[in-house]
């Protein structure tokens, strides 16, 4: 209802009835109508503007709006005000996503992780309120098709003029309806329409890490993050001849640990393989233990001199997504017996360096690690290093002992094991008494620190 003064034609009041029998929604639901939409489209005619005739395109003020249309005030509308009111200044703001990261692989029925989005507002005037959602598409548009996938950060404040801001990192559920598959995830900013922008085509982004394979729940999966170095478990990352632990989900169907018995390393344990860019990798030892899921293998020498590991797991017949990861020339990692205490030995007894057995200053250990880098000699991959000629470590390390410099007797490849690097050091003449850290640096990396204890 709407009522003017006669006289002058001024607005003197204005009621407006939503019909209620009708379903409304803010989200874009296709089932139903946008309420935003619904509710300016009827303050245009609260304020004097009229359905347009003769106009074609997108305009608030058309006689209809379908189910889950979003309209925004266009040029028309704007145009009638300021015939009606006078010209007001126009404002221009513009949202848009610069990056995003995020997994590339997931279970159905599972979550991805986003690490970051990052937005900005490159308009003249401040947003208001707004949300950035994600979205499960078959391309890397957006389109009404796609599939909303939640993880929205909202914007209580909006965003200045030249701000940016970020979101993430957070777990998107993988929505539920979707198969198995490949799909594009992408960052959508202000998705619910709210705010007038000069231009809507830049406000989605599909993740500059690419593409997102979904698998079945049955499928072997491969953590992000969850190919570590086997000594320190840090990474991820995959040293060609060193050993890495894999963890993932469904990568075997066998309970508690099953060990490999023979040298050289078997590649398949307990019906479950290992590929590293192709080629088969030596398994050590395959679990699962109280829901841990865990592979030790030897990445293959055969990865020397290449820039990424792409590691597949294949259980009984069924293969992950590929995962890939660093292969830089070291990384190396120290042996713990329990997280902290290294398993480093006396040289003279070879017996484990303890708090009742400590190290002296001067004293000769043997450190044992992986991940050290590349060696002469090489053995075949799977197969244990020999005594004569032995394999030396290309790169000289360097070790620490209580952050002094120690000198390095021997490194290479300790005779007998398969990936096991040995390092025979001498404790520094002026290393204090009690707990030290060791540190292993080898082509720019630096170990974890494992705790010794000197006298």
């Amino acid at each position: 209802m709407i009522i003017y003064y006669v006289a002058s034609c001024r607005l003197a009041e204005a009621d407006i009835y939503i019909n209620s029998n009708q379903p409304y929604a803010t989200n874009g639901d296709p089932d139903f109508y946008d309420f935003q939409s619904v509710a300016v489209h009827e303050v245009g005619h609260a304020i004097g503007l009229s359905h347009p005739d003769g106009i074609t395109s997108a305009a608030v003020m058309l006689s209809t709006i379908g189910l889950g249309e979003v309209v925004h005030i266009q040029p028309s509308d704007r145009h009638a005000v300021e015939y009606v009111y006078g010209a007001v200044p126009i404002v221009r703001l513009d949202l848009y996503v610069t990056s995003l990261s995020a997994g590339t692989s997931g279970l159905l029925g599972g979550s991805i992780a986003i690490l970051e989005t990052e937005i900005g507002n490159s308009g003249d005037a401040d947003a208001e309120r707004f949300r950035l959602s994600y979205y499960f598409s078959t391309d890397e548009k957006i389109e009404k098709s796609d599939v909303f996938a939640g993880g929205s950060c909202v914007y209580e404040e909006g965003l200045a003029v030249d701000a940016s801001a970020t979101c993430g990192p957070v777990d998107i559920a993988i929505p539920a309806g979707l198969s198995a598959g490949t799909y594009y995830l992408v960052a959508l900013v202000d998705d619910l329409l709210r705010i007038t922008e000069t231009d809507e085509l830049n406000n989605g982004y599909p993740a500059d890490t690419g593409p997102v394979n979904l698998l079945g729940p049955d499928t072997p999966f491969i953590f992000d993050g969850g190919v570590v170095n086997g000594a320190s478990f840090q990474g991820p990352v995959a040293i060609p001849g060193s050993i890495v632990s894999l963890f993932g989900s469904k990568l075997t169907s066998a309970p508690a640990i099953t060990l490999a018995t023979i040298v050289p390393l078997p590649t398949t344990l307990a019906g479950v393989s290992v590929t590293v860019n192709g080629v088969p990798a030596p398994l050590f030892a395959v679990a699962n233990v109280n829901g841990v899921e865990q592979i030790n293998l030897q990445v293959p020498w055969e990865a020397t001199g290449q820039s990424a590991a792409n590691i597949v797991v294949n259980r009984d017949g069924t293969s992950s997504a590929s995962s890939q990861v660093d292969a830089i020339t070291s990384y190396p990692g120290i042996f713990t017996v329990d997280g902290t205490a290294g398993a480093i030995l006396h040289g003279t007894t070879n017996q484990l360096i303890s708090l009742s057995d400590p190290a002296t200053t001067g004293e000769t250990i043997v450190i044992y690690a992986t991940g050290v880098g590349p060696v002469t000699n090489p053995p075949l991959s799977g197969s244990a290093a020999g005594a004569d000629p032995l394999s030396l470590t290309i790169l000289p390390p360097t070790v620490t002992i209580a952050g002094l410099p120690a000198t390095v007797v021997f490194s290479g490849l300790a005779p007998g094991f398969v990936g096991l690097y040995q390092l025979n050091v001498v404790v520094p003449s002026l290393s204090p008494s009690g707990p030290a850290d060791v540190v292993i640096q080898s082509g720019g990396q630096s170990s974890n620190a494992a705790v010794i204890q000197i006298q």
